[in-house]
């Protein structure tokens, strides 16, 4: 079977087998706020973290990624972060045949996993950030990434 790339930058193997995107679940949600002297800092950084769970003896995968979201005050970004906020949650797919390429699969998984899980990132994050006390924070909206580890462009918003 010949791998190709679809316009969407996911695998053909989402071509040959039809994912159905059955459920999503808040399974973990920290947040912390160490504040010096009530000053907001100015670094920050996010980092994106994705665990894919296959289950073989059924037609289902779990997947769990999790969004860390760190603010520092200095450049270092050493040390515990001034605000923290890390959230994991749980999609399930259903799938109409048993995949054989599990390398395939997983990266598929990974990239529908984002896609789908990506608004409720935004919303929870900007929801428990409003609750901590502190100015809104946004995250972007997601671009999906294309395949092979090729680099991401960033669109630009119509004005």
């Amino acid at each position: 079977m010949a791998k190709r790339k679809s316009k969407r930058g996911i695998s053909s193997l989402e071509k040959n087998i039809s994912f159905a995107f059955a459920d999503i679940r808040l399974v973990d949600c920290h947040c912390k706020q160490s504040l010096e002297a009530g000053q907001l800092p100015t670094n920050s950084q996010l980092t994106v973290q994705v665990q894919v769970a296959i289950h073989r003896t059924d037609l289902h995968s779990f997947v769990r990624p999790t969004v860390i979201f760190a603010v520092w005050y200095d450049e270092k970004l050493e040390g515990d972060p001034a605000i923290s906020v890390s959230i994991t949650f749980q999609l399930q797919y259903q799938y109409n045949t048993k995949p054989t390429d599990q390398k395939q699969l997983r990266q598929t998984l990974t990239q529908l996993a984002m896609l789908h899980s990506w608004p409720y990132f935004r919303e929870l994050l900007q929801s428990q950030i409003n609750r901590m006390g502190l100015p809104p924070m946004v995250l972007p909206l997601l671009a999906m990434p294309p395949s092979h580890g090729k680099s991401l462009k960033k669109r630009a918003r119509p004005k």
